[in-house]
């Protein structure tokens, strides 16, 4: 096959020569939006302390990723983003179209995220549902796929079993 770059970039070489260090078509948005269609994506992102102790790259590491998620968004598509340690917060109250500029301002808000703090799971569903019970009743978003990013290190201050009740009670039938 062929792939046409317009207009056209020069690739990155590595030691050898070869062309395509840092390519991955499956994280350019005409590949994501060929696979999935129009999506509703909300990021919950952990930023409690644990996320950059002893010298971990946690916190880098939940940034890139959900950098990379945004990256693979189109026009067509709306996101939120919720950040959550001993408190939840979103930069918006409803879903928001995925537009290029918002993609890079929610890009930026992710950058700007500092560790700190317990790790609240409950409070982050909360705050996503909250985000997402909004964007319906204002019939806002795509209509199609909805899906919660959840990125954490997996060390929960609250009872899983807890979080696992939240998320049946929320879900959509």
């Amino acid at each position: 096959g062929t792939m046409l770059n317009w207009p056209g970039h020069v690739w990155a070489h590595d030691e050898n020569g070869e062309c395509g260090i840092g390519f991955d078509p499956r994280a350019r948005p005409w590949y994501v939006a060929g696979s999935a269609g129009p999506k509703d994506v909300i990021l919950i992102i952990d930023r409690s302390g644990s996320m950059d102790q002893d010298g971990t790259n946690r916190m880098a590491n939940a940034k890139t990723a959900a950098k990379l998620v945004i990256d693979g968004l189109t026009s067509n598509d709306f996101i939120s983003v919720v950040s959550y340690s001993s408190n939840a917060e979103s930069p918006n109250e409803r879903l928001v179209p995925a537009a290029y500029t918002y993609r890079r301002l929610m890009q930026l808000y992710i950058d700007g995220l500092v560790a700190s703090g317990g790790t609240y799971y409950l409070k982050a569903l909360d705050k996503a549902f909250d985000v997402v019970a909004g964007s319906d009743t204002d019939d806002y978003g795509s209509k199609c796929n909805r899906m919660f990013v959840f990125l954490s290190d997996g060390k929960p201050n609250d009872d899983i079993g807890q979080f696992r009740d939240r998320i049946n009670e929320y879900k959509r039938t």
